[in-house]
């Protein structure tokens, strides 16, 4: 009843709607939706001309477990000339679709090569020691 309440729905829309626009064409990210709701909030206070600049941002994030975290920041000056690089719309039309297949070979690590070659993002390591993190990627921004 709450989330279909006039005052519930008003809060959302003035407050959450504009953070959830990315993730609604990328889909499920599980720990990294907190991150892309703070990029979707950026893109499009952008887009419609916003200054966000000193603002206070709340975050919040839960898991399925009894752990969550709470935790604020401040926008600073510069979040116009760097979400400008980011160019998200770009990116999300440069996306590629991969079949099972494709995603079971990345997440076991039988695929050593990325599957689309960026100029910016390059893959620096596959982790193949440490247990607990068999298969991470790491990733770092392109300096040449």
């Amino acid at each position: 009843a709450v989330a279909k309440s006039s005052l519930y729905t008003k809060f959302v829309s003035d407050h959450i709607e504009i953070t959830e626009r990315a993730s609604s064409v990328i889909g499920n990210m599980y720990t990294a939706s907190i991150f892309m709701a703070l990029v979707s909030l950026l893109m499009h206070a952008q887009e419609d001309g916003i200054d966000l600049t000193g603002k206070s941002l709340g975050f919040i994030a839960y898991g399925s477990g009894s752990k969550s975290k709470v935790f604020q920041g401040e926008v600073l000056s510069s979040w116009n000339a760097g979400i400008a690089k980011m160019d998200l719309k770009k990116q999300l039309q440069a996306r590629k679709q991969v079949d099972i297949n494709a995603y079971q070979q990345l997440h076991t690590g039988a695929q050593q090569q990325p599957l689309v070659v960026s100029d910016d993002i390059v893959l620096t390591h596959i982790e193949s020691e440490k247990e607990t993190a068999i298969g991470l990627r790491t990733y770092a921004q392109n300096k040449a």
